[in-house]
């Protein structure tokens, strides 16, 4: 860091602060504005890339509390959700129950049963299970692991445990010999 450092009355320093902005052009934050706490001011180094092309709104469009927002009569919204849900009850459950039964099944509203139309056709060839193989808290899976790792790790440390009994008694039955020339 480098430049004047600027003090008050109290020997407080006044805060300088760097505004960095990431260009697109080159990938990297560059530093777009800075602010001097000895001038109490804002330079403007160069421009701000903002997303759309403009700096955001200073409000939102209905305000912080809504009080900017057209007021729409109670009698009116009402009417609309209630002609809105009795139609959207009958006719679009209706629509989704029949085309996801349509290949499978039909209910019979007169015998007041539901009649098998075709088979449905399970991924592998059988439904899913009702449970998770090992239960929901894992209590159906064994403890531990299986035999055969068991054996595996055991075969591991005999053939180091035999390695090094080997490399030790190598040394210790045909110690160096001293060549001659």
């Amino acid at each position: 860091i480098t430049g004047n450092v600027s003090i008050d009355a109290n020997g407080d320093r006044y805060s300088d602060y760097s505004f960095s902005d990431l260009d697109p052009a080159v990938d990297k934050f560059v530093e777009v504005a800075y602010y001097s706490g000895a001038s109490n001011e804002l330079k403007k180094v160069t421009d701000f890339h903002w997303i759309g092309g403009k700096p955001p709104r200073d409000s939102p469009i209905c305000g912080y509390d809504n009080s900017k927002c057209p007021k729409v009569s109670r009698g009116l919204s009402t009417a609309c959700l209630f002609t809105g849900s009795i139609g959207w009850s009958h006719s679009t459950v209706d629509v989704v129950v029949r085309v996801l039964l349509a290949e499978v099944a039909y209910y019979s509203g007169a015998s007041n049963e539901l009649k098998k139309v075709t088979d449905f056709h399970w991924i592998g060839g059988k439904p899913p299970r009702d449970s998770p193989i090992c239960g929901y808290d894992n209590s159906k899976c064994p403890k531990g692991y299986p035999l055969h790792v068991y054996l595996l790790a055991a075969s591991a440390g005999l053939i180091l445990l035999l390695t090094l009994l080997f490399v030790f008694f190598w040394r210790r039955l045909y110690p160096e010999t001293k060549v001659h020339l």
